[in-house]
């Protein structure tokens, strides 16, 4: 549930600076968390799995989690209010500035709706978090007071396989009571949203050449239970005219340190390209390629 604000702070022939917000309710299904504190684990023949040292800390909402994330998601069914579990708030804050000519016309009388020179904006999006606190179920493996050893080839885990992943939780979750290494911890669960900085320019170098830039930039607030985005930076050289438009994106990805490639073209309303051209050419490893498509229209 979200309200967006916006206000034209300066609004002349030649400059222009807006800000705007976004204010935003979130509803949460259900939260599965899982944060490794140095847990070391190793393998004996195969059979079965031994955490020698650290903890495992383990949050969840309710044992149908999972289940409602696929009903309501890949299935494309609405998730009933019996099925909310958790409450939060997000905030979206961003200001643009517009350089440029005779930009005070109406937006229907223009020609053309990018007759600046230099655009800018700069935003901060997805400050907030979601709790939840009636329904949450905390536990810690703590093998530091000894070796959680758990068999993989028992009958109890080959049962708990078939029946799918929130049986091999429960399975795990026994297994560790049984030895003695489980804790409760049932505090409440607050899951912080995955904040980022995004900076954008587009510059009009000549009329039908310009270069953009994007720099996404992910702020960790430093929660245990947080989201996070990828930190990348992006230039884009294009040329647009009225009928034809080709663009090459080019961008680096600061947590793989990979420089992707990408090619968009348009014709009329018709666009077409993809963000990782270079894949083309990778013998190995390759790592998947994708494509968009899609035809704009205005509709008076």
């Amino acid at each position: 549930i979200s309200a967006v604000l916006g206000y034209r702070m300066v609004n002349s022939s030649n400059l222009k600076i807006g800000l705007g917000t976004t204010l935003k309710g979130i509803l949460g299904m259900g939260s599965v968390n899982i944060c490794n504190t140095g847990a070391q684990f190793t393998t004996k023949c195969m059979d079965s799995i031994i955490m020698n040292s650290g903890r495992m800390e383990l949050a969840y909402t309710d044992n149908n989690v999972l289940k409602q994330l696929f009903r309501g998601v890949l299935l494309g069914s609405m998730p009933s209010l019996g099925n909310i579990n958790g409450f939060g708030y997000g905030l979206d804050l961003g200001i643009t500035l517009e350089i440029g000519r005779n930009m005070e016309t109406g937006l229907n009388e223009r020609p053309s709706y990018k007759d600046y020179t230099f655009k800018f904006s700069a935003a901060v999006l997805d400050l907030g978090s979601v709790s939840y606190n009636n329904q949450n179920e905390g536990y810690i493996i703590d093998s530091d007071v000894q070796p959680f050893r758990m068999a993989l080839n028992s009958p109890d885990f080959i049962q708990a396989l078939s029946e799918g992943s929130q049986a091999v939780l429960d399975h795990t979750l026994e297994v560790a009571r049984e030895q003695g290494v489980l804790k409760n911890n049932n505090e409440k669960t607050q899951v912080v949203l995955p904040t980022t900085l995004q900076l954008q320019a587009d510059w009009k170098i000549l009329p039908g050449i310009l270069i953009g830039a994007h720099w996404q930039q992910a702020l960790k607030l430093g929660s245990k239970w947080e989201f996070s985005q990828l930190s990348n930076i992006s230039v884009i050289p294009r040329f647009e005219h009225k009928w034809f438009e080709f663009a090459l994106p080019i961008r680096y990805q600061s947590y793989t340190h990979d420089v992707n490639l990408g090619i968009h073209t348009r014709l009329g309303p018709v666009f077409l390209g993809t963000d990782n051209l270079n894949n083309i050419f990778k013998v190995v490893p390759y790592s998947g390629m994708t494509f968009y498509f899609g035809i704009a229209t205005l509709i008076r």
